[in-house]
């Protein structure tokens, strides 16, 4: 070794020594108390350096210290005699943020709302041997690394021992009793739950057993709390823990059991973290802040567990998955009964929930869920609720007696809500708010306080089918909420509690509409949704109810036996589809107020009437006095315009069938209106409305009376009989009623205070009679009969008569006829001879005389009398008879035959013959066979039952005379009767009579003439037939038939008398030769001629 190197290891050694020296010297003794260095332990940490210790003699140091030097502070004489309490109760007592601190031998008390002794981010800590008592937490390690706790009593604390996110820690001889929380550990990773704790720890004089990488089952006696971390198929049973933190805590612990345990009185009463498929059965968790707290744990069992009267949720499962919750009982918890909280795909089966202070069932962001087949009685908020959870399905669940609603689901989307009964709720049945693409089938949602089913603010597309929704305040309710499909739904019986008295957006007195009570369906600000095939009856108010709701489709649904409205539209309802409802029974049957742009098809509303008994049918019903005051109606229209009514049947309502007022531009057509009380159609200070084709007959009732009322007429009551009308226009308008069919009222027409009313072809009796005219001011009343007892001598009644008058019920409302009146009478040409057209003519009644009405045109190409009548009364068209066949004295007789028959045929309600039907005339020479499935129709379109066989008394002036001998010509009706399918038609004849010819049948048309048909012949039978798909004038012809003189033949209606025999002159005798000579070029001419008319007769189609 060199002298260099010698001299290098002295100066080392110097140093090292030197440096101990300096350390060893550095490291004092600092001493407090009264006549020490210091009086306090703060200031003395303030002088002290790193690795100094601070002894602390007997006495009470009032301070909060914090500790950030590496110091060891002790009390000379121990606990007894050393105390520090807190100066104030909002701060940590000791509260450590440096390593290697030693903190022995104190009673630390009073940091009543923090810790008494805190250390954050500090290693190597050791605490002993003190007594921590009455504070919020006794020791509490955060973050820290291998701290030491050995021999520390600590009681009456909030949370006894408590490390969070700790690694390492060593626990031995420490005692905690009477904390609310005596023990516990938490953290986000394995490393903080990996601590050296043995069995020396007690918890409330039990062993605290803290098992890491165990396997098996635990013998555990004596248990106070038990945490088991990192093991697997581990089995905890048959004990009683309390008062921990946790009661039994599992972390990163799989497939282990927890059996017949029951924990009490804990943060919670089992813990399970990151610990996968475990089971937890028939344990009992009483009074614990949370009964079971399942956290970031998978595929776990919990069945048949009681968990009662926890502070906050019974059960919670928090971010985990794929577990069955099943058959548990969980009562009286102070939040949710279960909470399901950013979890999925678990299973919520057959537990019972009561008297929850939340809800029953709660699930908050979470998917793919199935809760069913659960009781949830008696909670403070709602049975089951979802809260931005989607995909879940709810399932036979029984949910009652809730403050607040049965189901609720606030921004939750597709999910399934099945079988359900949530009934007895105070707020609503089911409730879905913001909520869209749900499906809601099958669910009893009756007996609630306030809705059955309630859809609020933009919960769009949703789907409810087959759901009951009955006696609730309102069955079904969407407010503000679009785009949904309403199937099959029913929402009876739903009263109304007393008007305002649970009303969220204000009360409503009695005298408004009482918008949100005793509705079937109600839809308030909600569109493009779909109510098909739902049924709503015995609501206080309205079946269903559409507010300010635009672009619905109601198909297929009942709304009938409600103390108001079958069907409302109301405030702005507008482009909504009304298609094969029905409303019957109601106040009124369908009602649009302020309401545009609708279209209604096909609907019935029937029987609707003020005075309906709705107690007759249900007895239970209470029925208040009408909120808004309407007439009764099938159909109501009120400030509602360009709405289209079509195919709609309004029968048997108490007053009207279709009724307006102050509707404007509206579309009338093909509507049934008939054996209503008053009216059949009645349109009110309407305008530019147009009826076609409508029929309203048969009304009954004292239409006049109610009209005498409204205009307060001074009349004498007594003095008016019943009277009844078909189509009402009263102050109206610009309006068109065109082909409408009114008959059997007491008057088939009213217009009163009405102008440029254009009357065109409405039909005022059976025999098709028209009228035509435009209104004024002036009351004009209309009436059509059949017969009348006056008749014309000489002339034959076209189509029946009419009566127009202009009647008033009272002086007060009397109106003056003006001077003229431009009127068209309409009739039908069929089977009519053009020289008994031309002769037709309009008469009025005068007392019981026929005068020809002056000033008259008649029209044959549009069929009708145009006349400027300047008085009214009973009119009638005549026409000349039809003059008999002439004849050439042939010995052909005409046959004798009946007038006609009239035969039932049967039909559907669509109209449909139901069964192939035979119709024959009453000589049975005709026959008609019509097939399953074919649909008859008149000219109005509407189905013909009926079908009338008859000979008609002239024929046209084309018609073969031999056919018109021969008997073999009928006339089918109702006129222009049309068929869906070809009906067969079959005349028998005489095949010697047809001898040497083909026999046709043969149709007729104003426009064409005959027309031959194909024609089948049976000879043997005697049986000509053929195809049809209208109603005509039909005869046989014989191929060889000879033409006839252009002459209209008139036949008797009764027997048909011999062809009249012309008589001719006897020629004189010429006694010149050149007479014969003559005689035979005539005949040569004549045969010539004969030849020449063959010959085309030949040429011409089918003869």
């Amino acid at each position: 070794m060199t002298k260099i190197t010698l001299r290098i290891l002295k100066y080392s050694l110097f140093l090292l020594l030197l440096f101990s020296v300096i350390e060893t010297a550095s490291a004092a003794e600092i001493t407090v108390g009264d006549g020490q260095e210091y009086t306090n332990i703060t200031t003395a940490i303030a002088n002290a350096n790193n690795s100094d210790t601070i002894i602390v003699s007997d006495g009470t140091y009032t301070e909060n210290i914090v500790v950030n030097k590496s110091v060891t502070i002790r009390s000379e004489n121990g606990p007894d005699s050393t105390i520090v309490q807190a100066k104030s109760v909002d701060a940590h007592i000791f509260n450590v943020t440096a390593s290697n601190v030693t903190i022995s031998g104190f009673n630390v008390t009073g940091a009543t709302n923090y810790t008494a002794i805190y250390m954050l981010s500090a290693s190597n800590g050791n605490i002993s041997n003190n007594e921590i008592s009455e504070n919020y937490c006794g020791i509490n390690l955060a973050r820290t690394n291998n701290t030491i706790l050995t021999n520390n009593t600590v009681s009456s604390n909030e949370y006894g021992i408590y490390l969070w996110e700790s690694i390492n820690g060593t626990l031995q001889n420490n005692v905690m009793t009477s904390d609310n929380n005596n023990f516990g550990v938490s953290g986000s990773d394995l490393e903080h739950f990996l601590h050296d704790i043995d069995n020396s720890n007690l918890v409330d004089s039990k062993i605290l057993y803290y098992l890491v990488n165990e396997t098996g089952t635990q013998e555990l006696p004596d248990s106070g709390q038990v945490y088991v971390i990192n093991s697997v198929d581990v089995t905890i049973k048959d004990i009683s823990v309390s008062n921990g933190y946790d009661g039994i805590a599992f972390a990163y612990t799989n497939n282990s059991r927890i059996e017949n345990v029951t924990a009490s009185g804990s943060d919670a009463g089992i813990y399970l973290f990151r610990s996968h498929s475990n089971i937890v059965d028939n344990n009992h968790a009483s009074e614990n802040y949370y009964g079971v707290y399942i956290e970031e744990s998978d595929d776990n069992t919990l069945t048949s567990n009681e968990i009662i009267s926890s502070t906050a949720d019974g059960l919670i499962l928090d971010l985990s998955n794929r577990s069955i919750v099943d058959n548990n009982t969980i009562n009286a918890s102070g939040d949710d009964g279960i909470n399901i909280d950013g979890s999925r795909d678990n299973t919520i089966s057959n537990n019972i929930l009561n008297s929850n202070v939340d809800d029953g069932i709660d699930l908050d962001y979470s998917e793919s869920n199935t809760v069913s087949n659960n009781i949830v009685n008696s909670s403070e908020d709602n049975g089951i609720d979802l809260g931005y959870s989607g995909n879940n399905t709810l399932r036979s669940n029984i949910i009652l007696d809730n403050l607040g609603s049965g189901i609720s689901l606030y921004q939750s989307g597709n999910n399934d809500l099945i079988s359900n009964t949530a009934t007895n709720n105070i707020l609503h049945g089911i409730y879905l708010n913001i909520s869209t693409y749900n499906t809601l089938i099958d669910n009893n949602a009756s007996e609630n306080s306030q809705n059955g089913i309630y859809l609020y603010n933009s919960s769009d597309y949703n789907t409810l089918n087959d759901n009951v929704a009955s006696e609730n305040d309102c069955g079904i309710y969407l407010s503000s909420s679009n785009n949904n499909s309403l199937t099959e739904n029913t929402a009876n019986n739903n009263p109304n509690v007393e008007i305002g008295s649970i009303d969220p957006k204000g009360i409503v007195s009695p005298n408004e509409f009482s918008r949100n009570y005793g509705n079937g369906i109600y839809l308030e600000n909600s569109n493009d949704n779909t109510l098909d095939s739902n049924t709503a009856k015995y609501n206080r108010y309205n079946g269903i109810y559409l507010y300010e709701s635009s672009n619905n489709d109601l198909d297929d649904n009942s709304a009938n036996y409600h103390n108001q409205y079958g069907i409302f539209l109301q405030s702005s309802s507008n482009h909504n589809t009304l298609n094969g409802n029905t409303a019957n029974g109601n106040e009124l049957g369908i009602y649009l107020y302020s309401s545009v742009n609708n279209r209604l098809i096909s609907n019935t509303a029937s029987s609707n009437s003020q005075n309906y008994d709705m107690t007759s049918i249900n007895p239970d019903l209470v029925v208040y006095p009408t909120a808004m005051a309407t007439y009764p109606c099938g159909i109501g229209l009120l400030y509602s315009d360009n709405n289209t009514l079509t195919d709609n049947i309004a029968n048997d309502n108490d007053l009207y069938g279709i009724y307006t007022y102050y509707a404007d531009k509206n579309t009338l057509t093909g509507n049934t209106a008939n054996t209503n009380s008053q009216a059949g159609i009645v349109i009110r200070s309407s305008k530019n409305n147009t009826l076609a084709n409508n029929i309203a007959s048969y009304s009954t009732g004292n239409y006049e009376m109610l009209r005498s009322i409204e205009l307060n007429a001074v009349i004498n009551r007594d003095a008016i009989s019943a009277t009844s009308y078909g189509i009402v226009f009263s102050g109206s308008a610009n309006s068109t009623s065109t082909g409408d069919r009114s008959i059997g009222n007491d008057y088939e027409f009213h217009s009163e205070f009405s102008n440029n009313i254009t009357v065109d072809k409405v039909i005022l009796n059976d025999k098709s009679a028209q009228v035509s005219f435009v209104t004024d001011e002036r009351l004009i009343q209309l009436n059509g009969t059949e017969t009348n007892p006056y008749s014309l001598s000489g002339k034959a009644n076209v189509n029946g008569y009419i009566t127009m008058s202009t009647e008033s019920i009272a002086p007060d409302i009397a109106l003056s006829f003006p001077d003229n009146i431009i009127t068209k009478f309409s009739y039908s040409d069929s089977g009519m001879s053009s020289s008994g057209e031309s002769s037709i003519a309009l008469y009025r009644l005068n007392n019981s005389s026929w005068v020809k009405v002056s000033d008259t045109t008649l029209n044959t190409n549009g069929n009708y009398v145009s006349a400027n009548l300047t008085e009214f009364g009973t009119f009638g068209l005549f026409k000349d008879p039809e003059p008999e066949s002439s004849g050439d004295g042939s010995s052909l007789m005409a046959r004798i035959r009946s007038e006609g028959t009239i035969t039932d045929i049967p039909v559907g309600n669509d109209g449909e013959v139901t069964g192939d039907t035979v119709v024959k005339s009453s000589d049975s020479t005709s026959t008609l066979t019509l097939y399953k499935g074919t649909k008859a129709v008149d000219p109005n379109g509407d189905p013909v039952n009926k079908i009338i066989v008859t000979t008609p008394a002239s024929l046209p002036a084309d018609t073969p005379r031999e056919v018109v001998e021969s008997g073999l010509y009928f006339d089918f009706g109702p006129d222009g009767t049309t068929f869906s399918q070809d009906v067969m038609i079959t005349l028998d004849f005489n095949p010697e009579e047809f001898e040497g010819r083909s026999p046709v049948i043969y149709t007729y048309t104003s426009e064409d003439g005959w027309i031959a048909l194909e024609t089948t012949v049976d000879w043997e039978n005697g049986r000509a037939t053929a195809m049809i798909n209208h109603f005509s004038l039909y005869a046989l012809f014989g191929a060889d038939a000879e033409e006839v003189q252009d002459t209209s033949v008139e036949l008797a209606s009764e027997d048909i008398s011999s062809p009249a025999v012309v008589e001719e002159d006897t020629p004189a005798e010429d006694d010149d030769s050149s007479g014969y000579f003559l005689g035979i070029i005539g005949i040569v001419i004549i045969l010539g001629a004969v030849i020449i008319f063959v010959k085309n007769q030949k040429d011409k189609e089918g003869l």
